[in-house]
C-alpha cells in the first residue's frame, strides 16, 4: 500500500470488528517485536486504513503528531 490512513486505538480487535460489520474488509495483521498490534484494513471504498495498537505510545514531543481521531463505525454508510 502506498498510503493509508493511520488510527491510534486503544483495542484494535475491537475496532476492526465493528469495521468488518461496517462492510470493511481485513488486508493484513502486523505485531512489531514491540508488542504492538497494526491491523490493515480497506473501507468499502478500498480505501486502506490502519489501527495502530501501540505497546508503548509515541512521545509526542520528540516530533510532530497528527491527532488521533477514534474511529466510529456507526457514522460509515454503506450504500449499494
Amino acid at each position: 500500500m502506498r498510503f493509508h490512513f493511520a488510527f491510534a486505538v486503544t483495542d484494535a480487535r475491537a475496532e476492526e470488528a465493528r469495521l468488518t460489520a461496517a462492510g470493511a474488509t481485513a488486508a493484513e495483521v502486523v505485531t512489531p517485536p514491540d508488542g504492538s498490534l497494526l491491523i490493515m484494513m480497506r473501507d468499502p471504498w478500498g480505501v486502506p486504513v490502519q489501527l495502530c495498537q501501540r505497546a508503548q505510545p509515541f512521545d509526542i514531543r520528540n516530533g510532530p503528531m497528527i491527532a488521533q481521531p477514534r474511529i466510529d463505525a456507526s457514522i460509515i454508510k454503506i450504500s449499494n
